[in-house]
Parts: C-alpha cells; sequence; structure tokens
C-alpha cells in the first residue's frame, strides 16, 4: 500500500533530507496516516473501542504498516482520539 505515497505527495529527489515531509509542487498533496497504531485491533472490532494487546503485538501486528509508510515519506499521520 506504501506504493501510493510517491504517487500523491511526488518522488522525492536523492538530495532531499529524509528528516523532512517532502511534497512536489502544487498539483500533488500530503500523503496521511490514518488513524495510528492499534485502531485497526479494537475490542471485537467496534470503532473507538480499546485495543488490548502486549508489547510483542503492538510491535510486531499494529506498528509495521506504520513504520513502513512513515520510512517512505509519509508526510502527515493522524493519531488516535
Amino acid at each position: 500500500m506504501t506504493e501510493v505515497i510517491p504517487g500523491l505527495q511526488g518522488d522525492v529527489p536523492a538530495d532531499y533530507p529524509r528528516k523532512f515531509p517532502y511534497i512536489n509542487g502544487r498539483t500533488n498533496v500530503a500523503a496521511c496516516a490514518k488513524n495510528f497504531v492499534g485502531d485497526g485491533g479494537t475490542t471485537n472490532g467496534f470503532e473507538e473501542n480499546n485495543t488490548v494487546t502486549d508489547w510483542n503485538g503492538l510491535l510486531s501486528i499494529h506498528m509495521p504498516p506504520h513504520l513502513d509508510a512513515i520510512s517512505r515519506g509519509m508526510a502527515t499521520v493522524m493519531i488516535s482520539y
């Protein structure tokens, strides 16, 4: 799924600093990872419910997609509330 990030934000130039989000020109938009870690694992699958997991589950199930998106230049992350 993270392959869409450059399509939305534009291709990051090789010399661009990796610590800053990149959005190319006026025709691109900032990609956003919606609802961060754990929102896909809520109790009984109900929206706005709690995610009950241990540290290993958090790191092995819920974190990898978000870490991948961030490493590929995701511009923003919408947090849980």
